[in-house]
């Protein structure tokens, strides 16, 4: 079990508040957030007009509080892209400061997190519930991971956990979140992307039976109508290589390369690595190879 804890400063949170906070979050967003329990964990994204990606995130709702977490300069992306509809609704939109950080944990130090922000009842997987200054919530998924919102100093943090947190564990934390159908986000990402071709429709994100959103009627006709040629599979490689591996590519039993990674992250003594294929690929593991590893696993990437 891999088990760490990751810097805040990776991360962003846009807190919005108000009566009409979701509302306004509704007429935005791929997810349906009117139809979010109070005190759960949802997946959500926000599109331009084109129907292209701005912000991903996970969303944890408390009534009309909304606390949207996503990776580090997304956030201020997404505010400025649903700022100016912010006159018409009662509510705020905020990029949360200094004073407020995300914890994320993995494997026995969700435990560790868990007691250092109070919690005493169990707290099912998907949910959150208010602590103190904040909240915790338990993700979804094979490996024990959490998230802790909190007012405390990283000094404070640190000698709660017995450690300081390490920035490098970001890859770790989402490599993780790939084995459970999650593209992870950078600002970097912004706008190059409709929520299918990370495959957001099959995990959560979009819904197509809510109201409009904006890019919401070219995210439905490529649901409805389009026909992808290529989607993402999620292969796995064990690696001997002690550097980063920043690409990672599949060659079928003729040694001809069939498809390249978009993205790679390592996780122990493996790599994971999402690459374009044909859509609908099906060729078997035994004919296929990788010259950076042994090839352990290959399937279509998103919700198992």
């Amino acid at each position: 079990m891999h088990s760490f804890t990751v810097d805040p400063a990776c991360f962003d949170v846009v807190v919005v508040q108000g009566a009409d906070a979701e509302r306004f979050l509704q007429g935005q967003l791929t997810c349906d957030v009117a139809s979010q329990p109070d005190g759960s964990l949802g997946y959500g994204a926000c599109c331009n007009n084109k129907g292209r990606v701005i912000a991903a995130f996970a969303i944890i709702r408390f009534t009309d509080t909304f606390y949207l977490c996503m990776s580090k300069g997304v956030g201020s992306n997404f505010v400025a892209a649903l700022k100016k509809f912010l006159p018409f609704y009662k509510c705020t939109l905020t990029l949360a400061d200094e004073n407020h950080r995300l914890i994320a944990a993995a494997g026995d130090h969700v435990g560790m997190v868990a007691s250092a922000a109070g919690v005493t009842n169990a707290i099912a997987a998907g949910y959150a519930s208010i602590v103190d200054d904040g909240w915790f919530c338990r993700l979804e998924g094979a490996e024990p991971r959490c998230l802790w919102w909190c007012a405390k100093g990283l000094d404070e943090v640190a000698a709660s956990l017995g450690h300081t947190t390490q920035g490098n564990e970001l890859e770790s934390w989402e490599a993780l979140a790939l084995l459970e159908g999650h593209f992870p986000f950078h600002s970097a990402d912004t706008e190059l992307y409709t929520p299918q071709e990370l495959h957001y429709d099959q995990n959560g994100y979009v819904s197509f039976s809510k109201g409009c959103y904006t890019g919401q009627e070219i995210v439905a006709r490529m649901h409805y109508r389009g026909k992808q040629k290529k989607q993402l599979f999620l292969l796995r490689i064990r690696s001997t290589e002690a550097t980063h591996i920043t690409s990672v590519s599949v060659r079928d039993k003729a040694a001809a390369d069939i498809g390249l990674s978009l993205l790679t992250r390592r996780l122990g003594l493996d790599v994971l690595a999402l690459v374009q294929l044909p859509h609908g690929f099906a060729a078997p593991i035994e004919e296929l190879h990788c010259p950076q590893g042994a090839l352990l696993t290959l399937h279509a990437f998103g919700k198992k």
